[in-house]
């Protein structure tokens, strides 16, 4: 996706710049996917296997009016393999699995003049589920 966030025709009193970013806003991302799922019932009866993957980039974006800090221009990738047999599932799945370690705002206020809000992409994890469904 190519975003062109830039502000025109502004009031006076808006914080802004006419032709600046908006803030939190990329210019750039993209993002990709990926799913496969196999039956497994003739080895291991009602079994499927699944693998899923994905992988993003957010371009970076400044933070906000007042400040030429910026948030973004990082880059996902995640993964899940799931063995699911009847009322049972095992996964094994990985979240940012390249380390990476951007910074976005989910509870801030881009508009704010004051101190940087940003919050931390989540850092990798790598994890084991066990689940049953009722």
């Amino acid at each position: 996706l190519i975003n062109e966030p830039e502000l025109f025709r502004l009031s006076p009193t808006f914080p802004g710049i006419a032709g600046s970013n908006l803030p939190g806003a990329p210019e750039y991302s993209a993002g990709i996917g990926a799913a496969y799922s196999h039956d497994l019932s003739a080895w291991l009866g009602s079994a499927r296997l699944t693998a899923a993957f994905d992988a993003s980039y957010v371009g970076g974006a400044p933070l906000s009016f007042a400040d030429q800090s910026e948030v973004g221009d990082y880059a996902l990738v995640n993964a899940r393999l799931a063995l699911r047999r009847g009322s049972w599932e095992a996964a094994l799945y990985g979240d940012n699995l390249a380390g990476s370690d951007g910074l976005t705002f989910s509870e801030g206020n881009p508009y704010h003049a004051g101190a940087p809000l940003v919050t931390p992409i989540r850092p990798r994890a790598l994890a084991f589920s066990l689940r049953r469904a009722f």
